[in-house]
């Protein structure tokens, strides 16, 4: 699986983006970016091109009159950010992914677990838009181990403790992503 070439759009479909909200295309970004394998961006991705081969600069398919690469923008810092998360968390590159709940039949909670050597990280999705509580989800952690949120879709910071049977509970608001790790 880590030679598996992950993506969420390339050139021979509609963008995700011009199918989906803004919300559901960043928790597909961060799946991708902290699963096993190799992201792949498709270009004009990190500028939320929404048209089928879409070209990102000026006098191109879709970009007649402008050009769209932009550094500076939202969507590439969001992109850069996501790209830095991976780089600085050898567990999305190397690690095991034990899945910790998946709700198959709808929208729901989406939880997994990524471990490499000493680095143990949970992820957390709710797809949904409403808020849902992710009760009881197994880790390998002590009880008592604190988490902090080392990034989340929704740049909150929060920490939670695993309870006595070393399990997490946690609310997560509508289109919610985190990522948490053991305080030190």
């Amino acid at each position: 699986p880590e030679y598996l070439c992950n993506f969420i759009d390339n050139h021979d479909g509609a963008r995700f983006l011009s199918q989906s909200d803004r919300a559901s295309f960043r928790q597909a970004l961060l799946f991708i970016l902290s699963i096993p394998g190799i992201p792949v961006i498709y270009y004009g991705t990190e500028q939320e091109l929404l048209g089928m081969r879409q070209t990102m600069f000026k006098g191109g398919v879709g970009s007649l009159d402008k050009n769209h690469f932009d550094t500076k923008s939202e969507a590439f810092q969001f992109v850069q950010s996501l790209i830095q998360l991976r780089k600085d968390n050898p567990a999305f590159r190397r690690g095991d992914l034990k899945f910790l709940r998946d709700i198959s039949d709808g929208p729901g909670i989406f939880a997994y677990q990524m471990a490499y050597q000493d680095e143990n990280i949970i992820i957390l999705f709710n797809t949904p838009r409403s808020k849902q509580l992710a009760d009881n989800l197994p880790t390998d952690f002590d009880a008592g181990t604190i988490l902090e949120t080392v990034f989340s879709l929704s740049n909150s910071k929060e920490e939670f403790v695993v309870n006595e049977k070393g399990n997490l509970t946690v609310f997560l608001p509508p289109k919610a992503g985190m990522v948490l790790r053991p305080t030190e």
